[in-house]
């Protein structure tokens, strides 16, 4: 029996394949899922400390049962409570097997091979590359303290594996323990694989089932000199591992299989499949999201190009509130002047009738046309309808008063002719007044030299002399004038719910008016009656913006003017609603053409 225990190899297989390989030396090697365990199976029905294996020489390895509930198994046999193991052997546990193989201590032979004569004799020839030529191997050095990996590195090319107290060392040793602060421990040179061994320090190598020791190896003669004055050097054969202890730090030196250069990988294969389906989806959300927002229409029917089919587009652009506001001061300057000048004109010789000098008294005024003029035909019938039209109005007045002849202090006479007034007269002519007309208000009677045709209200009592009138009547004369029609807009009241009041948009509204006024200009201009109500619905945001309208009512039937409303209505900016919300409006809008 040797006084050392043999490194015990554990090869640990998930059914077939192999997820794991250990070597340890220790007196006792735990099994379970303990994280402290030296052998750790994660499986749920292991037990937390499942199995032990003792370790008294290399004759004398047993493992024990600790009561689990699945049991722990060898070769087939389920371990009651204590199982001898040997080499070769297969433990079962869970859904892992872990085989077993112990390396001989020098000295012994395989069973049934006949035993050496000396150690020298057993010791390898190191020099003899076993895996044939053409296969790349490469020196791999693992550090462990304790249970713990501290390093891993693979040389695949000439380089060193430093250890020292130097900044530039590949791992951490106390260089009391070394022949310097950089020592090199391990060494690729030229596809050979090195290892210098300090002096003092004790190990082992492992070749196949075998376990040979420095000391032995050294009396074979296969440690040289090191490279590094109080070292020794090993040739490191393939499929070896050395074995060093270096103060509280295990150095595990490893000839393997160099692994296979990966060339250059595309892109597409680099990145990892779950993000690259993380962001194709990512991608066609914002493609969907855009193309919806560039499909969603302004409102219900704001799917079309009037404002590229307009002739005029461009002049739209170019209203301006400021501009608005002085063109309705001076049209409101306009028309007051308008209005003083046709006052002056019914105040001057215009606005008279009547001739002073003229004796008769019969005669109705008319337009004075050519004195060779004898197509009158239709002049005079339409004097006679005009005539007859106005003696019937007069008349259903008389029937409805009920009070006597002689009591208005306007009236004319007692006669019918008096009564009527001579409205019409009997001729068309010059006339000095008839029986006074039976007008009562500003002007003369009947062709009168008042200073107005003012004509009041009938009086159906009392004699009038057709002389100069003296008052003001209790109306006026409505006269009518030829002229072209000016289109109007009547901003009716507005149904507002939301973060802005009432008054602040029909303001808004207010000083935009021209915009939608000028939308029924241009369709006026095709059709002189058009007229009606536009009411239109939009919603504006908490900024002031217009997010969506829609035209819901057009009862003028004319589908420009409409869109064009809509279009307006869009570019109106309204100041920030309070609290941020949304403000919905109905408004409705009246155009007439004068």
């Amino acid at each position: 029996m040797s006084n050392q225990n043999p490194p015990i190899k554990f090869e640990i297989y998930d059914g077939s394949q192999l997820i794991q390989t250990e070597v340890l030396v220790d007196n006792t090697i735990k099994i379970g899922r303990l994280s402290s365990s030296h052998l750790k199976l994660d499986d749920s029905s292991i037990s937390r400390m499942h199995a032990v294996i003792e370790v008294h020489g290399s004759d004398d390895v047993v493992i024990l049962d600790l009561g689990s509930d699945s049991g722990t198994w060898v070769n087939g046999d389920r371990v009651k409570n204590r199982k001898k193991l040997t080499s070769g052997d297969r433990i079962t546990i869970g859904r892992f097997t872990v085989v077993l193989t112990m390396a001989r201590p020098k000295g012994e032979s395989k069973p049934g091979n006949r035993p050496s004569r000396s150690v020298a004799q057993n010791v390898p020839l190191f020099d003899q590359d076993d895996d044939g030529p053409g296969v790349d191997r490469a020196l791999e050095v693992l550090v462990m303290w304790g249970q713990t990996v501290t390093d891993v590195s693979h040389l695949t090319e000439d380089g060193d594996y430093t250890i020292g107290e130097d900044s530039d060392v590949s791992h951490f040793a106390p260089e009391s323990l070394l022949p310097g602060p950089s020592f090199p421990l391990a060494q690729y040179i030229g596809g050979m694989m090195v290892v210098n061994v300090p002096d003092g320090v004790s190990g082992q190598v492992m070749l196949d089932d075998q376990v040979f020791g420095l000391d032995d190896l050294a009396a074979a003669g296969k440690l040289n000199a090191g490279a590094v004055s109080g070292s020794r050097s090993l040739k490191l054969p393939p499929r070896g591992r050395c074995r060093l202890k270096i103060g509280g730090q295990y150095f595990l030196i490893n000839s393997v299989p160099a692994a296979s250069k990966i060339g250059p990988v595309p892109l597409l294969q680099a990145l990892d499949p779950q993000f690259l389906r993380y962001l194709l989806v990512g991608f066609c959300l914002h493609a969907l999201v855009a193309l919806i927002l560039a499909l969603y229409p302004a409102g219900a029917t704001g799917l079309d190009f009037d404002d590229w089919s307009m002739e005029d587009r461009f002049a739209e652009m170019m209203f301006d509130e400021e501009k608005e506001r002085l063109e309705e001061q001076k049209n409101f300057l306009k028309k007051m002047k308008e209005e003083g000048e046709q006052s002056a004109k019914a105040k001057d010789r215009q606005g008279k009738a009547g001739k002073k000098s003229e004796k008769k008294k019969d005669r109705r005024m008319a337009i004075e046309g050519p004195a060779d003029n004898k197509k009158i035909e239709l002049a005079k019938k339409k004097a006679r309808d005009e005539a007859v039209e106005t003696a019937k109005d007069a008349l259903n007045q008389l029937d409805q008063m009920s009070a006597a002849f002689a009591t208005a202090n306007t009236a004319i006479g007692r006669d019918a002719v008096h009564a009527i007034g001579g409205l019409q007269g009997a001729k068309i002519g010059a006339s000095s007044g008839f029986g006074g007309l039976g007008l009562a208000g500003v002007g003369g009677g009947g062709g009168g030299l008042g200073t107005s045709v003012g004509i009041g209200s009938v009086g159906t009592l009392g004699r009038g002399s057709g002389g100069k009138g003296t008052g003001y009547g209790r109306g006026k004369a409505r006269t009518v004038k030829r002229t072209s029609k000016m289109p109007t807009i009547v901003l009716r009241r507005p149904k507002v719910s939301g973060g802005l009041d009432m008054e602040t948009v029909r303001r808004i509204i207010r000083r935009s008016r021209n915009r939608f006024k000028y939308c029924y200009e241009q369709e006026l201009q095709r059709n002189p009656d058009l007229a009606g109500k536009v009411k239109v619905k939009f919603v504006i945001s908490g900024q002031g913006k217009v997010l969506v309208s829609q035209v819901t009512e057009n009862t003028m039937k004319n589908q420009k003017v409409g869109r064009c409303i809509k279009r307006m209505t869009n570019r109106l900016q309204f100041p920030a609603a309070r609290g941020g919300g949304t403000t919905t409006v109905r408004y409705p809008f009246m155009f007439k053409g004068s």
